[in-house]
């Protein structure tokens, strides 16, 4: 509690207006208790675990990591880290301590720092040292909007007659898992393991 807290909760109870009734509880000792109460608060020994009542620094750190992997990792072609910037200086002068991770919109480059424990969450080329600062800030974290728009590739399979116990079955080439012909019923439009769309191998 600061002492700004201090003053506005002492305004909002005790406000200082004609229209207002004399307040029940003296300002002057409102703000000794609000003072010991901020004295006694034990002081967070780590700011990652200082929390808005919902989420901490460190989890919320954790969750922006996953989602920038995320992205890095389905725009290969334009994702960059290192461990070093531009200058061939470590990230904080730690050596491989922090990396840099970055990628190129359309619009211009966006990049994070993370600690080492996170190099292998984002699957891009690794650099040397980092390119050149464009002077983006936390503000233009809106260019990764114009990033485009990523379209899963559909993975293209066929049954496989095979017999499974002198049983008739059919096996997906993509996953290898078969299934009774008597659950296929000849042939699914995809296989229920992996989601692959099976496609008839007719011959000319």
């Amino acid at each position: 509690m600061t002492r700004k807290d201090i003053d506005d909760i002492i305004s909002i109870l005790c406000p200082n207006d004609e229209d207002y009734e004399k307040p029940i509880i003296s300002p002057k000792y409102l703000r000794q208790e609000l003072e010991q109460l901020a004295l006694e608060q034990e002081p967070c020994e780590d700011i990652g675990e200082v929390s808005d009542g919902y989420h901490t620094f460190n989890q919320l750190y954790h969750q922006r990591a996953i989602l920038f992997a995320t992205i890095v990792n389905q725009n290969k072609d334009r994702a960059w880290k290192s461990y070093k910037h531009e200058d061939g200086k470590y990230c904080f002068d730690k050596d491989g301590e922090w990396f840099i991770v970055g990628i190129d919109t359309p619009k211009g480059s966006y990049t994070y720092h993370y600690s080492k424990e996170y190099w292998d969450y984002f699957d891009c080329e690794e650099l040397e040292c980092g390119k050149p600062w464009d002077g983006h800030t936390e503000e233009d974290v809106t260019r990764l909007l114009s990033l485009p728009s990523v379209t899963p590739q559909q993975r293209i399979g066929h049954w496989i007659d095979i017999m499974v116990e002198d049983m008739p079955a059919q096996a997906c080439d993509q996953c290898n898992t078969f299934y009774p012909l008597a659950y296929t019923g000849g042939g699914h439009k995809y296989c229920p393991n992996c989601g692959a769309k099976m496609e008839s191998e007719d011959k000319e």
